[in-house]
């Protein structure tokens, strides 16, 4: 289309559909007359605009005035059924339609087909806003258009071109044009104002402006709204909430649209000018926005407190947790073997694990990620006691306690390898509060519970040693050697800058078995999210 009434002209460079098509180069018409072997083809027509005399001239003689490349892929199916192709109901705009838009106005327009399709494609100028496509009772397919003209550097003739599809059909492409109509500049003196607080917009127009038209007949959207005039100035003052005034948004902004117009009241044709004013108020998206909300997060201290982690080693039924070992509930069956002592040689097989924090908060939890063994202080080689948690074999069996802060683990020792007399232990720990109260930190061995940790507050990760285990079993008149020293290492976290505290603490004594404790100044709150 060109407004201007040149001659538009177009043609194109055969390809391997050039024997089965026909381009009619006066209205710019592609014809397929069948034949072709099924696959894509690449169309490129060649679109010019001439002087509307060109019609009495050979056209290779004519220059044109301006050149455009447009460019088509073209897709040869099977044959089908063409009684089925979709068409548009009379709802939908007719093709070739002229909207003229005023400055920060908006179109709003239905396109809908007849029958059930899989989409109806639409293109159109940035900012044009398509709704998902919707399937009524009655197997018709329905889309919802809205543009709204802002300032822009886009042409004045704008077009939105829309089909319907099927699995294998399209119905035939309709465009619309959307005309920007121009207008003329305000004169001096003009006033517009956007008072946001009090939600109202003033208007100030010169009385020069107005000269040709009878001020009496001006009215905004609603007629019921006053506008005042007197010799020199048209004035009014109207809410953002009333008097007609539409909100609509242009890309972030919130706009406030309203239109000044003269209403002839007679129905016959007049020559008095008429006036269309567009008013509009653009408030910014970040006025729009609430309040910015700023969260304290409190340090690790400050929600769980100065607290310890340490590992005790005691025979089944033995040590502070007695009354929950001696008849263990189990998570899962342990081997059908008793837990007892192996025999001459007075090799213990069978020690119960206890890791410990002394946190005092109600809903803290205690969480064993990882424990390994090993023959040697500095852990070059290790086997696993517990992975993530969990016992990964046949030697390793969590016995449940009623205390969130105490972990116990019963460990057969000839089930898990360990044939020496002395054995180091270490294990990573951090401790857990959920945020809900009716909820409990994810359980890391459940096998239907959810792993991902939400809602959910964590210390740092920390890694506790033992000193030397003696796994022979000795008599109360046994000697013992020099008591052992345990680390305790923080886990550096990333992205932080928290220096990695290392302190050490004697054992105590208690027989065959150290009982070892340190205090830890925790240091980070840490969340995890999904």
């Amino acid at each position: 289309m060109d407004l201007d009434g040149d001659e538009i002209r177009c043609h194109y460079e055969k390809n391997g559909l050039g024997e089965f098509m026909r381009l009619n180069e006066e209205t710019c018409t592609l014809l397929y007359d069948g034949g072709g072997y099924l696959g894509q083809y690449s169309v490129q027509i060649v679109v010019e605009d001439f002087p509307a005399s060109v019609k009495n001239q050979i056209l290779n003689e004519a220059k044109p005035f301006s050149t455009v490349s447009v460019h088509l892929l073209i897709t040869v199916e099977s044959g089908a059924d063409c009684s089925t192709v979709p068409e548009f109901t009379g709802v939908s705009p007719a093709g070739g339609a002229v909207i003229h838009v005023l400055p920060f106005g908006e179109v709003q327009l239905n396109i809908t087909v007849d029958s059930s399709v899989s989409e109806i494609a639409v293109i159109g100028p940035p900012g044009l806003f398509v709704s998902p496509m919707e399937t009524g009772r009655d197997s018709q397919s329905s889309v919802a258009l809205s543009w709204v003209r802002g300032p822009n550097q886009f042409a004045h003739l704008l077009s939105i071109c829309f089909a319907a599809n099927t699995q294998s059909l399209q119905s035939r492409i309709r465009c619309i044009w959307l005309q920007q109509t121009r207008t003329d500049p305000l004169p001096p003196g003009t006033e517009l104002k956007c008072k946001e607080r009090e939600l109202q917009m003033s208007l100030v127009l010169p009385m020069s402006f107005l000269e040709k038209l009878h001020v009496s007949d001006l009215q905004l959207n609603d007629p019921a709204c006053p506008v005042f005039y007197n010799t020199t100035h048209v004035t009014t003052t109207f809410s953002l909430t009333g008097c007609g005034t539409k909100r609509m948004h242009l890309g972030s902004e919130l706009l406030y649209t309203n239109t000044l117009r003269s209403i002839n009241p007679n129905s016959t044709i007049s020559r008095v000018a008429t006036l269309i004013l567009p008013l509009a108020c653009r408030i910014p998206g970040q006025q729009a926005k609430a309040p910015a909300v700023k969260i304290s997060i409190p340090s690790e201290v400050e929600t769980f407190g100065a607290v310890s982690f340490w590992i005790e080693f005691h025979f089944p039924g033995e040590g502070p947790m007695a009354a929950e070992t001696r008849v263990p509930r189990m998570r899962s069956l342990p081997p059908v073997r008793a837990a007892r002592e192996l025999r001459s040689t007075g090799r213990m097989d069978t020690l119960d694990l206890h890791v410990f924090s002394n946190c005092s908060l109600a809903q803290a939890e205690l969480m064993v990620g990882r424990c390994v063994e090993s023959d040697t202080q500095d852990f070059v080689n290790s086997r696993p006691l517990l992975n993530h948690g969990c016992a990964p074999g046949n030697g390793t069996f969590e016995i449940l306690t009623s205390t969130s802060t105490v972990r116990i683990y019963r460990l057969y020792l000839s089930s898990l390898g360990i044939m020496g007399d002395t054995m180091f232990v270490e294990c990573l720990v951090h401790l857990c509060v959920s945020t809900k109260q009716t909820q409990r930190c994810p359980d890391p061995c459940a096998e239907t519970t959810d792993k991902t940790l939400i809602n959910s507050i964590l210390t740092h990760n920390y890694t506790i040693r033992s000193g030397p285990v003696r796994l022979i079993k000795t008599t109360e008149t046994s000697t013992t050697t020099a008591n052992p020293t345990l680390t305790v290492v923080p886990v550096a976290q990333p992205s932080t800058s928290q220096v990695a505290a290392t302190s050490t603490s004697h054992a105590l004594d208690r027989g065959a078995f150290w009982v070892v404790a340190v205090s830890l100044a925790v240091l980070l709150l840490q969340f995890i999210t999904d």
